[in-house]
């Protein structure tokens, strides 16, 4: 039988669904979303996994199936508030970075990106590595307080050849 019934017409235009079933009937666990329709006609995303089993007698491929539409809701919210975020934080010519409680880059604006002329995205990176020793020794303790009491704290801090204003928050 055909599955295809089940699918919201158009929607599933990059999926090979016949080689998703033959890897299933070959013994491969496979897995996809797909956008399906409901009996009312509503469209919907769903996780589908395939597996192999015996029903009958008979070698059958058993689709099991959940629906993702908060999932795809809520990833749609994160994606939309990145933007929002990133939006904000480029505005800014003041340099602004968003680190973990390790000191690891998780974003950063323009500005500091203008600061470093090796590259354009610190992401993933540890502050504390990408800033010259003899800087980061001394921002990393500032860091450490903050981690520890939870309160933001504001310096001076003379470097590069500038005079910066930093304020660490938790």
């Amino acid at each position: 039988n055909d599955p295809r019934f089940l699918e919201a017409p158009g929607m599933n235009s990059g999926l090979d669904l016949k080689a998703k079933l033959q890897m299933a009937f070959d013994g491969y666990e496979t897995d996809f979303e797909f956008w399906g329709k409901r009996k009312n006609g509503e469209v919907f995303p769903k996780h589908v996994r395939l597996f192999k089993g015996i029903y009958f007698g008979k070698e059958v491929v058993i689709p099991i199936g959940h629906d993702i539409t908060r999932r795809k809701l809520a990833e749609k919210e994160i994606k939309e508030s990145r933007t929002n975020l990133n939006t904000l934080i480029n505005v800014s010519e003041d340099v602004i970075l968003l680190l973990n409680r390790d000191g690891v880059i998780l974003t950063h604006n323009r500005a500091f990106s203008s600061h470093y002329t090796q590259k354009k995205d610190y992401a993933g990176e540890n502050i504390f590595r990408v800033l010259p020793q003899e800087v980061s020794n001394d921002r990393l303790k500032y860091f450490e307080s903050v981690i520890q009491t939870l309160k933001p704290i504001s310096f001076e801090d003379k470097s590069f050849d500038k005079c910066w204003w930093i304020t660490y928050y938790p």
